[in-house]
């Protein structure tokens, strides 16, 4: 809340505006006090010693969750969220099924991910059928991910790229053979491939260490 003027003392008969100013998780509600309302501003005759307090309330957000042929639960599980709360989304696929990706107001493969709840978030996470999941880090020997690392899946597999914590999932279809070549430029990586044949799960902390 400012004060205009902002003074340690008025004069009898001048006029004081307070103005409540919410941090970005707030709400204004109201005054109370010497002022009154809802507006953001008021208007004080000092003709006395006077007090006004401003009201404040945290912003409160809805979180849907769509899935198909599988779950997803959330932790902690709420029907609303205060603003800046952090949640855990972790996808379960039905029999038959993998998690490939979010949608929405989450992007990504990562599972389980989080989302920090700044508004009302809509995400949805998508499940295929007979596919499974290839993922991994990429570290230097600092244990630090590098990004930007091409992950070749021979044999007609596709690409995918390491995000900013080295991390990367490339989804597969089942029975598929090839081998996976890391790349990227001024680096060299070990192991230097992995071999996969006849995929029938879902392989994960397939790691390689850059330098």
């Amino acid at each position: 809340m400012s004060k205009s003027p902002n003074l340690s003392s008025y004069d009898c008969g001048s006029a004081v505006t307070l103005t409540a100013s919410p941090d970005s998780c707030y709400d204004f509600t109201g005054w109370s006090g010497a002022c009154s309302g809802t507006s953001s501003t008021c208007t004080l005759t000092m003709n006395e010693n006077k007090s006004a307090t401003a009201n404040f309330a945290v912003k409160a957000y809805s979180l849907n969750i769509t899935a198909n042929n599988g779950t997803v639960s959330k932790s902690p599980s709420q029907s609303s969220y205060n603003c800046g709360t952090s949640v855990s989304l972790t996808a379960t696929p039905n029999t038959g099924y993998n998690f490939d990706h979010w949608e929405g107001d989450l992007t990504g493969t990562q599972n389980p991910a989080s989302v920090a709840m700044s508004k009302d978030m809509n995400i949805t996470a998508i499940f295929v059928s007979g596919t499974y999941t290839v993922s991994g880090y990429v570290k230097d020997s600092a244990n630090t991910g590098v990004s930007g690392v091409t992950l070749t899946f021979g044999n007609s597999g596709g690409s995918a790229t390491t995000d900013s914590s080295g991390f990367y999932s490339k989804s597969v279809s089942k029975g598929w053979p090839g081998t996976v070549t890391p790349e990227k430029s001024g680096y060299s990586f070990t192991p230097q491939n992995r071999t996969y044949s006849n995929i029938a799960a879902n392989q994960s902390e397939q790691n390689y260490t850059a330098a």
